[in-house]
């Protein structure tokens, strides 16, 4: 109640966890209709984000002056996506759907999930701020977009980053236009991968329309997963501003810092990592202090 005022789902509002867990297999099938076309489309599964969001409904019709907020996380990641949803007839030992036929499943997956959640006649319209439309999707060996070989499905479809820039055009057509869209990667301080992210963000930026025509991006999630001593205060600093230059509007997203092997199971050592997490965890949030009052929006942190 004191230090925080919105959560975001770790797992249950991803793709796997939406289809039920069922990795292996489809869970079935129904019909759906898409722009007059009727379309084969998975079982789909809420009940475990909503058992999650039941209850933060709840809180917030108990505490009408101290609501609590949900981040969405996330529609498109090469992860957590069952393979089969890349195949013909969604079996993995049939071929993969050609890119035209994916571009149907992934605006059908991106349509049904906005409207349940934040559309006009859903429970949970106004619980959420914004949500992650892409996440991971820039390399960190290479610095530009992660391919089949480091088991992006997507790009095995596609053989190139057009599912991206559709990603943000469908989250435009059917997300509110309150609803703030992101993209969310980490090492996002590494110089390699940041020029990477830099590019995907104005890639996206450079197809902005109205909705049902072009994208939407409000902002980058930059993840935190740091160490004791990196990156440096400048790096965040510079990443930070590097992407409010393209998107304006950046946060932290899953901040979190490892004791690099500094604990060593005693009291003492275990005192010394608290006392120097403690002051990492201050120059990061004092960082982003200076960066706001130097007019850098930048507008969460979530740990």
């Amino acid at each position: 109640e004191k230090h925080g005022n919105a959560i975001t789902l770790e797992n249950e509002l991803k793709p796997d966890a939406t289809f039920g867990y069922s990795n292996d297999v489809c869970p079935g099938t129904e019909e759906a209709e898409l722009n007059g076309e009727k379309l084969k489309v998975p079982v789909m599964d809420h009940s475990l984000a909503d058992k999650v969001l039941d209850v933060i409904l709840a809180w917030n019709n108990e505490h009408p002056d101290d609501q609590i907020k949900v981040r969405g996380h996330v529609l498109v990641w090469h992860s957590q996506t069952p393979e089969w949803f890349f195949h013909e007839d969604y079996d993995t030992d049939k071929p993969l759907v050609k890119a035209e036929e994916m571009d149907k499943r992934q605006e059908w997956y991106i349509k049904t999930m906005l409207e349940y959640y934040v559309g006009e006649n859903s429970k949970y319209k106004d619980l959420f701020y914004g949500w992650d439309v892409v996440n991971e999707a820039i390399s960190d060996n290479s610095g530009t977009y992660r391919n089949s070989s480091e088991g992006s499905m997507w790009w095995k479809v596609y053989g190139d980053e057009s599912f991206i820039i559709n990603a943000f055009k469908y989250a435009n057509t059917y997300a509110p236009a309150e609803l703030e869209l992101y993209y969310n990667d980490y090492n996002e301080c590494v110089a390699k991968k940041q020029e990477g992210i830099v590019n995907l963000l104005k890639a996206v930026k450079a197809e902005e329309g109205e909705p049902g025509v072009g994208t939407r991006i409000d902002g980058m999630g930059m993840q935190g997963h740091h160490d004791m001593y990196s990156p440096t205060a400048s790096q965040i600093e510079s990443a930070a501003r590097a992407y409010a230059e393209v998107v304006n509007n950046v946060q932290i997203t899953e901040l979190d810092i490892k004791a690099n092997g500094m604990y060593d199971g005693t009291e003492a050592t275990r005192e010394f990592v608290y006392k120097t997490m403690a002051y990492r965890y201050k120059e990061i949030f004092d960082t982003c202090k200076a960066l706001k009052a130097d007019g850098i929006n930048i507008s969460g942190i979530t740990m």
